[in-house]
């Protein structure tokens, strides 16, 4: 007998106990024999595993149901130990997440997806030779986007999320002014993020179905997103940038499904805001970030320890005073303030689902750039949380075309999820 993962299950398997659903509903009696039916089953209803007669632990080259050559999955192992020069990987959930990421490293290459990426630059070469003043984080956060640059739609769905007598009405008459982000509003419901049965045609259909603040509350992380401003490729890649964003923000939400007093909506939009400031620092302090990417290298540490090291500050702590600026709700402000340091935050839960499904992310191979290492595991983030091991593979199993959708729904390809957002008007200062 032994536990497999929900993604190692294979037809004709006997089950060696009962199988239950995360709400204790039997699902399949001890000595049945699975069908494919039945595994699609267990991984719909986000059943971790199942207790197998005869299991022994498997090729992890063969987990995911496909045979890698020796050579890719010696290259997957190779990337993927690089990702962890920081991590303790003798704890249970960094254990099973780079089982998970060598293997579908090794995967990738023999399926030819995975180009030679180059390491992220250290940026212009001029500013190697000195990262100059380092201005204290709310004096650079007080010369970022000025909210008078935001469009009015940003500000009227503050409004309805602050408001405790917004009705539905309200909520779809203020969203629907937008066309472009009812669209992609519209697009989300309809994708496996939801996975409704039945195609949903309006947006007030949509608000009752999911919630009024629930929408608002994404529409407002959709609307932050077009304000973000681009930053030097030279240090990182917009496309990996985003990509990341939406990992984590669509794993902290799966991580969340367990804990029902979350507000997943919440988390997701946390999670696609969590690196706001690390674009900051990139473009307004360059010298700076060079000496922390390549202290990051050197050390081989987690690029916001690096941060810390050089500026003082790091981007987690700048995020939450530009999200405070630009009126972003407080709990997703704690969130991305405080997901580096989940025991230190006054209210722990979102950030330690932020802190988990970055370090995820980052493990299976969604960081900003390819050198980055996986950072620290906050050991009270994990015991609050609560996450079982084995559930991991579902988890991510799932994520996978989530993180697909929610990037069409943005833009075409997984590119720069600003594209088709409607332009922000410029600020007095500005025309």
């Amino acid at each position: 007998m032994g536990i497999l993962s929900a993604g190692a299950l294979r037809p004709g398997m006997v089950l060696a106990k009962d199988l239950r659903a995360p709400g204790g509903r039997l699902v399949l009696s001890k000595g049945a024999t699975l069908s494919a039916k039945h595994i699609e089953t267990i991984k719909t209803w986000g059943i971790a595993g199942a207790d197998i007669e005869n299991s022994s632990p498997q090729d992890p080259r063969e987990s995911l149901g496909e045979r890698v050559p020796a050579a890719c999955f010696e290259e997957g192992q190779r990337r993927v130990d690089r990702r962890f020069a920081a991590g303790n990987t003798a704890h249970p959930f960094l254990e099973e997440l780079y089982r998970i990421a060598v293997t579908r490293e090794a995967l990738r290459l023999a399926r030819g997806e995975l180009s030679d990426r180059s390491p992220a630059s250290s940026g212009d070469p001029s500013s190697r030779r000195s990262p100059g003043k380092i201005p204290p984080a709310d004096k650079l956060i007080a010369e970022e986007v000025s909210l008078a640059s935001f469009p009015d739609t940003y500000f009227r769905i503050v409004e309805v999320i602050g408001s405790p007598r917004s009705s539905a009405w309200h909520v779809a008459s203020v969203v629907e002014k937008d066309t472009s982000l009812t669209a992609k509003l519209l697009k989300l419901v309809n994708s496996a993020f939801y996975s409704f049965p039945s195609r949903i045609e309006s947006l007030p259909r949509a608000v009752a179905l999911i919630g009024g603040n629930e929408l608002s509350t994404i529409a407002l992380g959709i609307s932050a997103v077009s304000m973000f401003p681009d930053v030097p490729e030279s240090f990182v890649s917009m496309k990996s940038f985003w990509r990341h964003s939406v990992a984590t923000g669509v794993l902290a939400r799966l991580f969340s499904i367990a804990h029902p007093e979350v507000f997943q909506e919440r988390v997701f939009v946390a999670g696609i805001l969590h690196d706001i400031g690390r674009i900051v620092l990139l473009r307004r302090l360059p010298g700076a970030m060079t000496l922390a990417f390549e202290r990051q290298r050197r050390e081989g540490m987690p690029l916001h320890e690096a941060e810390e090291g050089v500026l003082g500050y790091d981007h987690a702590r700048l995020g939450g005073l530009l999200l405070r600026r630009w009126q972003i709700p407080s709990a997703i402000e704690g969130a991305v303030a405080w997901h580096h340091a989940p025991a230190r935050a006054p209210q722990a839960m979102e950030p330690a689902l932020l802190h988990l499904a970055d370090l995820a992310a980052i493990a299976l191979g969604e960081g900003i750039h390819p050198e980055q290492v996986v950072p620290p595991l906050d050991e009270e983030a994990w015991r609050l949380v609560d996450l079982a091991p084995e559930s991991m593979e579902t988890f991510v199993t799932q994520s996978e075309r989530q993180i697909a959708e929610v990037l069409e729904m943005f833009g075409a390809d997984g590119g720069d999820p600003r594209e088709g957002l409607s332009p922000a008007p410029r600020s007095p200062e500005e025309v």
